[in-house]
């Protein structure tokens, strides 16, 4: 499963990972582009089952529930989630002084809380399963290891997402479950 697949890295990531014989559920809010990579990589999909499933989802606005829903629909289709890729984001740069908590919780609603939402059933179900895992965070520098003026927002969710990132690694190695970090250049 790839959130974040239908656009730039995430979008690149579904093409490469398809091309190496995954199956692939692909979560994104634009169903448009959601479709053309459907198509483009699996044009036979009308034809059979297809080998690319897509959910049009704005993962900031779903409950729990919706999640849980979503999951089960995926590995209904397409057998149980072995990867997640977490590859949604967004940076609005804002200085601090002229920014309010709204700046700071969606970017953290994004970056942050909506990873945790999909991690929390995802984890538990690769962990009941007893067979090996992965879950690989997209970062980015600038969370970490970089200042830029006007990022500040952007930057305090991405350091979060890092923290998630090193606790789940140690925690979930005992269940064979392997946490990736990425940190890809500057785009």
């Amino acid at each position: 499963m790839i959130v974040g697949g239908s656009d730039g890295l995430g979008k690149e990531l579904v093409r490469e990972v398809f091309m190496k014989g995954a199956l692939i559920t692909i979560v994104g809010k634009d169903e448009k582009k959601l479709i053309e990579i459907q198509k483009e990589l699996d044009p036979a999909d009308n034809k059979g089952d297809p080998l690319i499933r897509y959910f049009k989802a704005d993962v900031t606005n779903m409950e729990g529930h919706e999640v849980e829903k979503l999951i089960r629909q995926a590995e209904k289709y397409l057998g149980s989630i072995e990867m997640f890729v977490y590859c949604a984001a967004k940076s609005e740069p804002v200085m601090f002084v002229s920014s309010d908590l709204n700046k700071f919780k969606s970017h953290m609603d994004l970056n942050f809380y909506s990873v945790v939402k999909f991690l929390l059933p995802i984890t538990k179900r690769m962990v009941l399963r007893k067979t090996q895992g992965r879950i690989c965070f997209v970062g980015d520098s600038m969370g970490t290891m970089k200042t830029v003026p006007g990022m500040t927002p952007y930057a305090c969710s991405k350091s979060a997402l890092e923290q998630l990132a090193m606790q789940l690694r140690s925690e979930l190695e005992a269940h064979q479950i392997r946490v990736h970090y990425l940190l890809p250049p500057p785009m």
